[in-house]
C-alpha cells in the first residue's frame, strides 16, 4: 500500500466534511482560549503549575468522557462540528479548547476570590452563551435530542466537580508536602 492510499484511508473519515466557518471558528478559539491562559499564566500567576496541570488533565479525560456518553450512540444527543462520528477538528476542542476554557474560569475564580455558588451560576451563564454562539453562528454541534438548557446544568455540574476535585487535589498536594517535610 502506498503512502498516499494509506494517508486517504486514516485522514478521510476524520476531515472535515466542507473547511467552513466552523472549522475557522476552532482555529479562532483555539488560538484565542490559549492565548488567555498565557496571559493569565504569566501576568496573575496565582495557580501552582500542578493545579493548572491538574485542571487540564482532569478536563480532557472529563470533557472525552462527555462527550463518548453524550454524542456516541445510544444516547446520541448531538453532533460536534461537520460529522457524527468525530472528526479532526474535534480534538484541539477537547483537548486544548474546553479545558483551557475551564482552567481560565477557575482562574478568575482563585484571582478574585469569588463566592463558590455564585462563581458556578455565572461561569454556567458563560459557558452556555459562548455555546450558544458556537451553535448559532458558527454551526458547532447540531442539537438532536438536547437542548441549551441541558449544558446551563451540565456546567453547573462540570463546574462544581473541577471546585470540589481542585480542592480535594490541593489536600492532597499539601498533605503530601506535609508528609515530606516531616521526613526530613
Amino acid at each position: 500500500m502506498n503512502m498516499q492510499r494509506w494517508f486517504e484511508m486514516f485522514y478521510g473519515p476524520i476531515s472535515p466534511v466542507a473547511f467552513d466557518k466552523n472549522e475557522w471558528f476552532t482555529i479562532a478559539i483555539f488560538f484565542l482560549s490559549v492565548g488567555a491562559a498565557i496571559y493569565l499564566l504569566k501576568k496573575h500567576p496565582i495557580m501552582k503549575k500542578s493545579e493548572i496541570i491538574f485542571v487540564i488533565l482532569f478536563n480532557v479525560y472529563f470533557s472525552s468522557l462527555g462527550e463518548y456518553v453524550l454524542a456516541v450512540k445510544p444516547t446520541d444527543l448531538y453532533d460536534t462540528i461537520d460529522r457524527n462520528c468525530g472528526e479532526l477538528f474535534d480534538i484541539p476542542l477537547q483537548v486544548i479548547v474546553y479545558p483551557t476554557t475551564i482552567y481560565i474560569l477557575l482562574h478568575i475564580f482563585v484571582m478574585f476570590k469569588l463566592r463558590k455558588l455564585n462563581f458556578i451560576l455565572l461561569g454556567s451563564m458563560a459557558l452556555t452563551l459562548m455555546e450558544w454562539v458556537s451553535e448559532h453562528y458558527f454551526s458547532m454541534y447540531k442539537y438532536k435530542g438536547w437542548a441549551i438548557y441541558y449544558s446551563y446544568l451540565f456546567y453547573i455540574f462540570t463546574l462544581a466537580i473541577n471546585m470540589y476535585s481542585l480542592g480535594w487535589f490541593n489536600k492532597q498536594s499539601n498533605a503530601g508536602m506535609v508528609q515530606l517535610k516531616e521526613k526530613h
